[in-house]
């Protein structure tokens, strides 16, 4: 091969390493699980509400159509 060759192929696995490296890199992560197994036994806590009220959105999202609606 030719020096003329040789650049192409290069310049093209140097792209594939780059993408490779960057999807591999942005993969989600595994969440660690913990798996038990379920017994009978006795109640040994409960656990209340102590706190009333009501929850409100920390953000919001207005919609807006382009075009009115029609009823028929």
């Amino acid at each position: 091969m030719t020096s003329l060759g040789k650049k192409p192929l290069i310049t093209i696995l140097g792209v594939v390493l780059i993408i490779a490296v960057y999807f591999f890199t942005k993969s989600p992560k595994f969440v660690d699980v913990e798996i038990v197994t379920l017994e009978q036994g006795e109640v040994r806590a409960t656990v209340s509400n102590t706190r009333v009220g009501t929850v409100k959105a920390c953000r919001r999202a207005y919609l807006a159509p382009a075009t009115g609606g029609h009823s028929s």
